[in-house]
């Protein structure tokens, strides 16, 4: 039985207890920062944390917050996946005598090559403890190499000519005799544009995003970022210089440029002060709104096994991962992970927010995190915008991610009423599996055009716990291509 709601709006009744496999997001996350070691620009796929490090190596004192945005998603479950890109300027590869670090940076100023002729190893005690041939004919090659990373050996092969040269921590080998400290490998902090550059990399043709992780002093690339793909979620945080006292196990907090911050008298309220909150407020205000964004203000204290101290960091990527975790249990979940816990390794600092602050902060679009837990989940957007939470934002994400495939998929095909009706026939298909997966309540899809070449497709769906109808807009204004632009809006029942 069908009963109309609305004119647009139609509810079907559906077996619930039918299933379905309806998966409108694979938790692929992006994260652009920098690192101690990697290409630069080369995005690589990260599944676990082991195989993180050995791409991208420590956490250190200049990139220990943005080693952790990535480190703390992957900690969460839900078999997460994230593409990580390093972003720097000006690199220069450590290298002595021809032998060239495969790491731009200062990475390699670590790194020792010891080259050996063949003969040596008779009588060499060292070199038969290193490698450890069972007899000297073993030896097939001209040459033993060792490389050594802060005096410890890390790789160790036989060679006979620069061809064949396999290694993980160089990229060239001059094979002359002698011992060679790599050196003047740079990497300059990255600017602005070297974050623009590296996001253009991530093409929709190219790459399926569902989260972005923002670098914390790059907020305005993310935001442009998402905005010009209008398919995933980007997770912000207030960067931490913001908040200028902050108290470690009764230590001062420094900067990565290991300057003290003063602490005030007010210290022992532990409360943000009006000095941060104005400097908080104003950093708000000089950001662009979006919907596709989820601004956070939340930090926790968190223990760097490379350096032994406690770092404090930001919240986006824990907030991402809790995320990443609801939604592979519940694709629609309401929520950034709110219903699944406390923040993962989190230890608490010594800072509480009055509640009217927290208060005045929600109404700019500000989630914040309090003792480790998410205390609202709001899109950056401004109270008075009618679409404001993360699972009203997944849906239209995944609609438009649908249609935009969908679309692809015929674009060389003639703009016709029977192609049209194979487009609405499937979108119906679509929003049934929703129905039934309880992402919406009800559903109806309209595809026209207004030209050869235009297809217009208006979604209408009703969201589980809203009122409203909302209406999706999307029309490929491409020549063959497809190249969506879209609406969003809201409907009174």
């Amino acid at each position: 039985m069908n009963e109309d709601i609305s004119p647009n709006v139609k509810v079907f009744e559906s077996n619930y207890i039918t299933s379905t496999n309806i998966h409108p997001t694979q938790n692929i996350a992006l994260f652009v920062g920098e690192f101690e070691k990697g290409n630069i620009n080369e995005p690589v796929l990260i599944t676990d944390i082991l195989q993180f490090k050995l791409a991208f190596g420590r956490a250190t004192e200049s990139n220990y917050n943005s080693w952790f945005q990535v480190y703390n998603y992957l900690i969460y479950p839900g078999s997460p996946k994230i593409w990580v890109c390093r972003v720097g300027a000006n690199s220069t590869f450590a290298s002595n005598n021809g032998n060239i670090a495969n790491s731009p940076g200062d990475w390699g100023n670590l790194l020792t090559v010891e080259i050996y002729n063949k003969s040596e190893y008779l009588n060499s005690n060292y070199l038969k403890e290193v490698f450890n041939f069972y007899d000297y004919s073993e030896i097939k090659e001209d040459y033993l190499v060792i490389i050594k990373r802060i005096e410890q050996i890390v790789e160790t092969f036989n060679i006979s000519s620069v061809e064949d040269l396999n290694s993980l921590y160089i990229n060239n080998i001059n094979l002359e005799h002698g011992i060679y400290k790599l050196n003047s490998g740079l990497t300059v902090p990255a600017r602005k544009e070297e974050y623009i550059e590296a996001f253009e990399i991530f093409t929709k043709e190219d790459y399926e995003i569902d989260i972005v992780i923002s670098a914390e002093e790059y907020n305005e690339v993310t935001i442009e970022f998402v905005e010009s793909r209008k398919d995933c979620v980007a997770f912000l945080s207030i960067p931490r210089r913001y908040v200028q006292y902050l108290l470690v196990n009764t230590s001062l907090l420094t900067t990565e440029e290991e300057e003290l911050i003063v602490l005030k008298d007010y210290k022992l309220k532990n409360k943000l002060d009006e000095t941060d909150y104005n400097n908080i407020k104003n950093y708000i205000n000089s950001l662009k709104r979006s919907s596709y964004c989820f601004m956070s203000f939340g930090f926790k204290s968190q223990l760097d096994k490379f350096s032994d101290k406690r770092r404090i960091i930001s919240s986006s990527g824990d907030l991402a991962g809790l995320k990443a975790a609801a939604s592979s249990i519940n694709a629609w979940s309401t929520g950034a992970g709110l219903e699944r816990g406390r923040l993962k390794e989190y230890s608490d600092i010594p800072m509480k927010i009055p509640k009217d602050k927290s208060d005045e902060l929600y109404k700019l679009g500000v989630n914040v995190v309090q003792n480790g837990v998410l205390m609202s989940q709001k899109m950056f957007v401004d109270e008075h915008f009618n679409v404001d939470r993360m699972h009203q934002r997944n849906i239209f994400n995944y609609l438009e991610r649908k249609c935009e495939k969908l679309l692809r998929r015929y674009v060389f095909d003639l703009n016709e009423l029977k192609l049209r009706g194979i487009i609405a026939r499937e979108l119906r298909l679509l929003l049934e599996d929703m129905m039934l997966s309880r992402g919406i309540e009800a559903g109806k899809v309209v595809v026209s055009t207004n030209n050869e070449q235009n297809i217009i497709i208006n979604i209408y769906i009703k969201m589980i716990n809203i009122s409203e109808i909302v209406k999706i807009g999307l029309i490929n204004t491409g020549v063959n291509s497809v190249n969506i632009s879209s609406e969003i809006q809201i409907k009174g029942l």
